[in-house]
């Protein structure tokens, strides 16, 4: 429209110096068009600067997030910091468990992000975004030729994590994957596994027994019956193993964090 009403002006500033031949005549014409001129010029200027003939809307979205680590145990949530300072961050993220390249967020000063723990057993991010749309069709119709309808004026990014969850800089990330690597660090932990699932064992199986001597007949049959007993031991060694991987990485990951 505003394309319109320039064209118009341009076309009525030509006929009226062309043939108009009245002064009086001509003098009306040249003003209208200077008129229409400075209407669709003013109108250009609200629009853009102002942001004249449309309001704000403002679109929220949720979707569950997943860690881009690939330790099952220890899932945290990557972040690359922006300068030098600090004060921004670009957080790394999937939004499928199977996603190749991870996502991230943006790097611009019109995004936000934030970080909060929560009690869901899920990690999700939430995204509120704030942008300029036409307030009518109308309004459209008359600037929709600047190509600045639904432009994003703020972004809030607020990703939730469970406890279990933990945050780390690509710089840490690359420094456990090595530590976790090093054939030292692996003999060390190899041993300690040993040891805490060796002892842990033991003790349950001691468990079993004094509750076979006062009288837990459930107990008394799993120590009698050499299957059950293995099987349960099976058990036993699996739940321990995860309870020391979680464990040790949370370990590791606090000691990356001083380091750094």
């Amino acid at each position: 429209m505003i394309l319109v009403l320039l064209v118009l002006s341009a076309l009525l500033f030509f006929l009226s110096m062309n043939f108009v031949e009245k002064p009086n005549k001509r003098v009306f014409a040249v003003g209208g068009s200077f008129i229409l001129l400075a209407l669709s010029l003013l109108g250009i200027i609200l629009n853009a600067h102002s942001y004249f003939g449309m309001s704000n809307k403002t679109v929220e979205t949720s979707k569950t997030i997943y860690s881009a680590s690939p330790s099952k145990e220890m899932p945290f949530l990557l972040y690359q910091s922006v300068g030098t300072a600090d004060k921004e961050r670009v957080y790394i993220y999937k939004t499928d468990e199977n996603q190749k390249k991870p996502s991230t967020t943006k790097p611009d000063i019109m995004v936000k992000n934030v970080v909060k723990t929560t009690s869901e057993a899920s990690a999700f991010l939430v995204q509120v975004k704030k942008e300029k749309v036409y307030s009518s069709e109308a309004m459209k119709f008359i600037f929709g030729l600047a190509g600045n309808d639904h432009t994003v004026k703020e972004i809030t990014n607020t990703f939730y994590l469970p406890k279990t969850w933990t945050t780390l800089s690509t710089a840490q990330a690359k420094k456990l994957e090595s530590l976790g690597k090093d054939k030292d660090y692996q003999a060390k932990m190899k041993q300690e596994a040993q040891s805490f699932i060796g002892a842990k064992v033991q003790a349950d199986m001691e468990e079993f027994g004094a509750q076979a001597k006062s009288g837990d007949m459930e107990a008394a049959q799993l120590l009698m019956d050499p299957a059950k007993l293995q099987e349960k031991q099976k058990e036993l060694v699996e739940k321990y193993t995860k309870e020391f991987q979680a464990e040790s990485m949370k370990k590791l990951i606090e000691e990356v964090k001083k380091a750094n």
